[in-house]
């Protein structure tokens, strides 16, 4: 990464320099005058631009202007002292200029803001499929792709902003292309232009949805989005009525987000058609609020059950002041008009924390949860109920063939209030049987079992329906472990290498769903394996598992060819001359 610090403070500029050196980063230059950075950029292209707005011979605001022709490549940062209106002018500015991303940081900053503007530049915190605005394909081409099924749908957490669970889930159609990869609704919807066509996709996503989160719980809500013209349809109201009597899916779980732009073309026939599935117990949710044009007056006329407020508004919340009034004014109306409140856009956890204090109820956003596949749901779920289990009522067997170790953990936790009982035993089969003489509903799995691997346990508590926790566990150094155990599903991952009291005080911590993600995120993103995309990484896991090229792409819905691809490219990734290279780097 190519990176250009524009500061006229030579101190403040060397020391940038050196704290970014220190976090990994050597292709550093630094300018201390706007013609310096402008002679810079004629030499070298810069992916990360740190810009103080008020140097010596031009302000920043011209320095931006003159490299905005590069602006869709550059993450730009200011740093300035200057009043939060200024840099939010500022930062519409930059928005108006498409720079790729702007954020700003304090002076003096925090290392911390250094590692987060640094792990969103490099991309390993990348919404890889939120920005393709570059594809075009004919209304056919899609109405093609739904009907050969290639068109599936993502869900995206909306969480208790106070208990960070999982509440309720916005359905989000994804196209898996076989040459684009997954595509974002955003980059076809727009290739929709006639009512028959954008009809289709909502049937589509209506039904996949509700399958899917039927199979999954059965307390989760479904968020699913509609236009106008859906609802204008004379199949609407009797689609909805057919999904959920075939799914056996409570109306009282769906809930229709008509975007508040669309509000002002809601007809007549639409406004009795809402009603009428408002009597059946649908719920109506107002998306985006804010960044529409339509007025007030509506909330009176349609029966809206609940208010997104659009992500505009919540970016930058916590910096300016302006946004934090309007907000708030927001909440106070939901508030008053007894709506659930969702906060859409929460990127980090300063915004988080923030809209705590504002009285909103629900969060939706990639801090708190991207959007899922079914099984990447399913195991975030399973996560949730797993940190269900109360403190004191854990029954945990330890599975490790290490006697030494497991003799000693089990006497320290048997010192241990918050475990009931504890027993071990040395092999997966082991296990097995004392989980059908007994209800264990926490296991600790040591990763390496002899010749076997202790995730291979997964399969096994899938097929005899354990509903416990798992948390896996290795004395090995190798980085992929902690990303690999939240992969597979486990409530955490613990390093035997810990002096004993910090290994109880580190599975109290897990058990007790403190919060551990961030230390656990941080240990994910040490690894190779942690770069690869949701799909390369299902693949992967397929291969290791011995599993052929052929079964692969029928159990993905792939071709052979495509799995051939993705396995050269899995390789070559992760430095391996072979799947057994693979397996014993980075799964053993």
């Amino acid at each position: 990464m190519n990176i250009l610090i524009v500061e006229d403070d030579r101190i403040q500029a060397y020391r940038l320099k050196m704290d970014l050196y220190e976090l990994g980063q050597v292709n550093i230059t630094i300018a201390h005058s706007c013609n310096e950075a402008l002679l810079a950029f004629k030499k070298l292209d810069f992916d990360l631009v740190f810009c103080d707005i008020s140097l010596p011979d031009k302000d920043g605001i011209y320095f931006i202007e003159q490299i905005s022709f590069k602006a869709k490549k550059i993450h730009l940062v200011l740093l300035s002292l200057a009043e939060n209106r200024v840099l939010s002018l500022i930062e519409k500015v930059a928005h108006v200029l498409e720079f790729k991303k702007t954020s700003r940081i304090d002076k003096p900053y925090k290392l911390s803001q250094l590692k987060t503007l640094l792990l969103d530049s490099s991309g390993i915190r990348k919404k890889s499929i939120d920005n393709q605005t570059n594809y075009y394909f004919s209304e056919s081409e899609v109405i093609s792709a739904i009907s050969r099924n290639e068109v599936d749908v993502h869900f995206q957490p909306q969480v208790d902003i106070t208990t960070g669970t999982t509440k309720s889930v916005e359905a989000l159609a994804r196209w898996q292309h076989s040459d684009f990869g997954f595509l974002s609704a955003g980059a076809f919807i727009d290739s929709l232009t006639s009512d028959q066509a954008l009809f289709l996709l909502f049937e589509n996503t209506l039904r996949k949805s509700i399958e899917g989160i039927v199979s999954l719980s059965d307390v989760i809500s479904l968020s699913v989005n509609v236009t106008h013209r859906d609802i204008q349809s004379v199949d609407f109201y009797n689609l909805i009525v057919t999904h959920c009597s075939d799914f056996q899916f409570p109306y009282e779980r769906l809930t229709l987000e008509l975007t508040e732009s669309h509000m002002h073309l809601v007809s007549k026939q639409a406004l009795v058609t809402l009603a009428r599935l408002k009597l059946l117990g649908v719920r109506l949710s107002i998306d985006d609020l804010g960044s529409g044009y339509s007025s007030l007056i509506k909330l009176t006329q349609i029966p809206f059950d609940e208010i997104k407020i659009d992500k505009s508004f919540i970016n930058g919340v916590c910096h300016d002041f302006q946004k934090t009034a309007i907000v708030q004014l927001l909440v106070n109306l939901s508030k008053q008009l007894n709506l659930t409140c969702i906060a859409e856009g929460v990127e980090d956890k300063e915004t988080l924390e923030f809209t705590k204090t504002l009285g909103i109820d629900l969060s939706q956003g990639y801090f708190t949860g991207e959007p899922l596949s079914h099984v990447e749901l399913k195991k975030r779920l399973s996560r949730e109920t797993q940190s269900l289990h109360k403190v004191g009522d854990i029954d945990c067997l330890i599975i490790d063939d290490h006697t030494i170790v497991t003799a000693a953990l089990k006497q320290a936790i048997k010192q241990c209030n918050f475990i009931r009982s504890v027993s071990s035993c040395v092999s997966i089969n082991q296990a097995i049987t004392k989980l059908s003489s007994h209800k264990y509903n926490l296991l600790l799995v040591d990763i390496k079992l002899g010749n076997e691997s202790g995730f291979s346990i997964i399969e096994h508590l899938d097929s005899i329906g354990y509903k416990g926790s798992y948390v896996f566990m290795s004395g090995g150094t190798n980085p992929t472990y902690p990303f690999l155990s939240r992969e597979k599903g486990a409530l955490g991952y613990l390093d035997k290498a810990m002096e004993v009291n910090e290994f109880i005080q580190e599975l109290y911590r897990i058990v007790s769903r403190e919060d551990t993600s961030s230390s656990m995120q941080e240990a994910c993103t040490s690894s190779p394996i942690s770069q690869l995309s949701k799909r390369e990484f299902e693949v992967l896991d397929l291969l290791v598992q011995g599993i052929s090229n052929k079964t692969i792409a029928n159990r993905l819905d792939l071709s052979e060819k495509t799995v051939s691809t993705y396995k050269s490219r899995l390789l070559e990734k992760l430095n391996c001359k072979s799947i057994i290279d693979v397996s014993r780097d980075y799964f053993m």
